[in-house]
């Protein structure tokens, strides 16, 4: 299996931390693929694959860049993979293998909460301006066939090919990006439970980490 993360250069010291994290707790010959926005790392290590990943200004905030990475993973490494996100450190528990499945689908797991959404003050009270349902109307998905997962730690493998594309499709729509504050109330994550939805999928890994401040 293969550990896939990004960062731009502002974060790259999390990179480091992620990366050593890994090595402490993992096999010390794991393969990790580090996708670079628009910089190029100066991270050595020997089980390191660096692959410079291009600014994109279309893209109006870091989190869309993660299904075109994990996309471009598969069509250029292959196989069974892990993306963490790159402030995540692993611990001592962590076993890779508990990840690789074979489905057509990426799992995921639980969060904080089942129900995001984001808050704005109008005349000093504070009033939901947008969760996941105003996008599940725009695709046609009437209900949740699952609790809502998050997209910090996804597993997948070459057959999720297909699903990662119409999740990279729906992150990169000019229509709903122009309208994120409407339609996205988190940048990847709130399309991947819609896709999860639409294709009436119900598994997902619970909660297998610690969110802190």
């Amino acid at each position: 299996m293969k550990i896939v993360f990004y960062s731009d250069k502002n974060y790259e010291y999390q990179a480091k931390s992620l990366i050593e994290s890994i090595l402490i707790n993992g096999d010390s010959d794991i393969q990790m693929i580090y996708y670079t926005i628009g910089f190029e790392s100066t991270l050595k290590y020997s089980n390191l694959t660096k692959k410079i990943y291009p600014l994109d200004i279309k893209k109006p905030k870091f989190e869309y860049y993660k299904p075109s990475i994990i996309l471009d993973a598969i069509d250029s490494f292959g196989g069974d993979f892990l993306f963490l996100d790159t402030d995540i450190i692993v611990g001592k528990r962590f076993n890779k293998d508990k990840f690789i499945h074979s489905l057509d689908y990426p799992l995921l797991s639980v969060g904080n909460w089942d129900y995001p959404f984001v808050c704005k003050s109008f005349d000093g009270e504070q009033q939901n301006v947008c969760d996941e349902t105003n996008l599940m109307k725009y695709f046609g998905v009437s209900s949740r066939t699952m609790n809502y997962v998050y997209t910090c730690i996804i597993s997948f493998n070459e057959k999720c090919r297909d699903f990662i594309f119409e999740w990279k499709s729906m992150c990169d729509n000019e229509y709903l990006l122009v309208n994120r504050e409407t339609y996205f109330p988190f940048p990847d994550e709130t399309p991947m439970n819609i896709l999860l939805w639409k294709r009436n999928i119900q598994i997902n890994y619970d909660r297998i980490y610690l969110n802190t401040l």
